[in-house]
This record gives C-alpha cells, sequence and structure tokens, in this order.
C-alpha cells in the first residue's frame, strides 16, 4: 500500500501500511512532539513500535539519530531495546522494541502490590540506570512515566525508555529533543534544575531516591503549591520522613532514601553498586535483569493522578528566613534558567 501524503505534503502512515517488512497494526500513542504505531513484520511476526516524529527539521534528526546511537548500546532486559532509524517520507523516527503494558505510574495508580513487589520493580530501574552508567550515559529523566511494566502474561518485567535528555559521556553530546522540559522537577536534582548541561552520574542517583520513595509511600517526596515552592524544595531536600507516611518501612529502605535524596552531590550514595549494597546486601545480582511474577491487580478504570504528601505527614523542621535564603535565590534563578532553556533549547 503506498504511503499516503497529508495536506502539508508529509507523509503519514495507515494500518495496513508496510515499512522496512513491517506492517502498521495500529497507533498506539501520541504526544505532542511523536505518533507510537505498533508494527508487525510480515514474515516472522516480530512485534516492534515506531515512534515516528511530526516534524522534519533537520536539527532534530541530527539529535534523534544521536539518541538512537546511544541508546541502540544497552542490551539490559530492563532498557527498551532501539533497533534504528526509520525513514516515513521526509520524517524520521525510532524502531523500539514494543513493550506490551502501563507505564510504571499507570501501574502504580492501578495496582496495590507488596512492599517486596516495589522493591524488585526499583531493583529493576536500578538495574537499567545501572547499565547505562556502565556505557558512558546519564539518563537525566528517570521517572515513572519514564518506565514501562512490560507484561508478557506470567511477570512483569520493568523497563527503562527515553532517553530524549541523555548526556553520552563519551561524545560529551547532550542529546536533547527540542519542545521537552529538561527533566520533571518532581524527579529532578538540585544540580540538574541549576544547571542540566553539567551534571554527572549522581543526579540520575538523586533521582532514583525520589522514584524509590514514592514507590515504597506511594507520595512524590517533594512538593510545592507552584514551581517555586517545589523548585525550594528540591533545592533543600524538605521531605516528610518516610518512616511518617509508613511506619514500619525497614530500616535499609529509610537508610538508602536518606542517602540518595541530598544536595550535595559528595554526601549522596556514589554509585548504583552503593545503592544496591546497601538495600539489598548484595551486588553480584545489580548486572542481571529483574522481573516480578504477575500478580493478580483489580485495574481501574482511570488513572488516579500521582498524591502529594498527606496532610497527616509532620511538615519538615521551620527555619528561619535567613536560612532560607540562599535556597530561594537558588531556586527562583533556577526558574529564570529554566525558561531560558526553552528559547535556547537549539543549543543544547
Amino acid at each position: 500500500m503506498a504511503l499516503q501524503a497529508d495536506p502539508y505534503g508529509h507523509h503519514r502512515l495507515e494500518k495496513g501500511d508496510t515499512l522496512d517488512d513491517f506492517v502498521v497494526v495500529d497507533v498506539i500513542g501520541r504526544s505532542s512532539q511523536a505518533v507510537l504505531y505498533r508494527l508487525v513484520h510480515s514474515n516472522t511476526g516480530e512485534e516492534r513500535a515506531l515512534k515516528l516524529l511530526h516534524t522534519i527539521d533537520p536539527e532534530i534528526r541530527m539529535r534523534l539519530e544521536s539518541e538512537a546511537t546511544a541508546q541502540s548500546r544497552l542490551r539490559h532486559e530492563n532498557v527498551v531495546r532501539v533497533f534504528g532509524m526509520a525513514q516515513v517520507g521526509q520524517r524520521v523516527g525510532l524502531y523500539m522494541e514494543y513493550v506490551r503494558g502501563p507505564t510504571l505510574a499507570e501501574w502504580l495508580a492501578k495496582a496495590n502490590p507488596r512492599l517486596e513487589t516495589r522493591l524488585t520493580v526499583f531493583r529493576g530501574v536500578l538495574a537499567a540506570v545501572h547499565d547505562a552508567h556502565a556505557n558512558g550515559l546519564i539518563h537525566r529523566d528517570v521517572q515513572p512515566e519514564n518506565v514501562l511494566m512490560g507484561n508478557d502474561g506470567d511477570r512483569w518485567l520493568p523497563k527503562l525508555t527515553d532517553f530524549g535528555l541523555v548526556l553520552d559521556k563519551n561524545t560529551g553530546r547532550r542529546i536533547t529533543r527540542p519542545g521537552t522540559r529538561l527533566g520533571s522537577l518532581w524527579y529532578m536534582s538540585p544540580e540538574q534544575m541549576h544547571d542540566s548541561r553539567r551534571v554527572d552520574h549522581r543526579s540520575d542517583l538523586f533521582s532514583l531516591g525520589s522514584l524509590l520513595y514514592q514507590l515504597v509511600t506511594g507520595y512524590v517526596p517533594f512538593t510545592g503549591a507552584d514551581q517555586v515552592s517545589l523548585m525550594t524544595a528540591v533545592a533543600e531536600a524538605n521531605y516528610p520522613a518516610p518512616l511518617s507516611i509508613v511506619p514500619d518501612l525497614p530500616e535499609a529502605v529509610v537508610d538508602t532514601i536518606n542517602r540518595l535524596l541530598v544536595v550535595d552531590v559528595d554526601e549522596r550514595l556514589q554509585s548504583c553498586e552503593e545503592i544496591e549494597m546497601m538495600l539489598y546486601g548484595d551486588v553480584s545480582l545489580l548486572g542481571e535483569p529483574h522481573a516480578l511474577e504477575r500478580e493478580e491487580v483489580d485495574w481501574t478504570e482511570e488513572v488516579q493522578p500521582i498524591p502529594d504528601a498527606p496532610d497527616q505527614a509532620p511538615e519538615p523542621e521551620a527555619k528561619p528566613a535567613s536560612d532560607m535564603l540562599p535556597a530561594i535565590v537558588v531556586s527562583c534563578v533556577g526558574l529564570l534558567l529554566g525558561g531560558a532553556a526553552y528559547l535556547i533549547w537549539t543549543t543544547l
């Protein structure tokens, strides 16, 4: 079937179209940047996903190629694989592993897994980040929306995806797609909030701390009435104590969270190996894939938003205004930088 063109001359894919021996089955997602298709190989029946960009901008194409090159180096089972580039008319996209299942954010909103299950999910994400770091890649956007919970019928397999903000230490190139935020404030490290271009792997570790906090408590650690107050909370690492929400959390879990959500990068846990040792007491399985047996889950029709910390959680100890002034200044500067980033993202 010949590819059809829209009124702007851009080729679009329809159900039944063939692309590189793959047949378009259906559309499985849309965003402001791209359309996500499910494809099936015409001979082997192999399934793949295709993320096809809307734009034909050559600079974005170059960045997408760089993203594909970086992510295709990863072969860990807890990372979504990228197989290469696709060309549809003048538009480009990525051939990726097709993962059948919800995002971790959706899974958490619909499921109520045991603590042991939640820690297994975290171990899978930790293994994925470790593999990225071992290959010189800093993800810079580790969050539940970027973890897919693959469901093969018998187990759930967490898979890290979306390396659109990745920093490749092998080349020094910042692979940042225009039109995207420079990470999510709820999971972003203080140093990335200040300058996302000059972070190292320990920024991802802070994000892992935020993810772990949410996994075991059900709440994001940092909240605020507006963006400035949220940034202030992150800049000061101000969050309700995990035990104030879940009093019976194991000591190892609490200690790991408190050693990750630290402003000073030198005081933070320094590697995925250190996280693995503190949380699980063993690093021998860090390179192994981690999955969990599929539990019966009462799935709801609608996904509930990630809640703020509960009202009954004790407020962090009040600080004099003079003590908070540096953090507020940093936050305001960060806010200005964030706004400027949107204007200059084509230079990132």
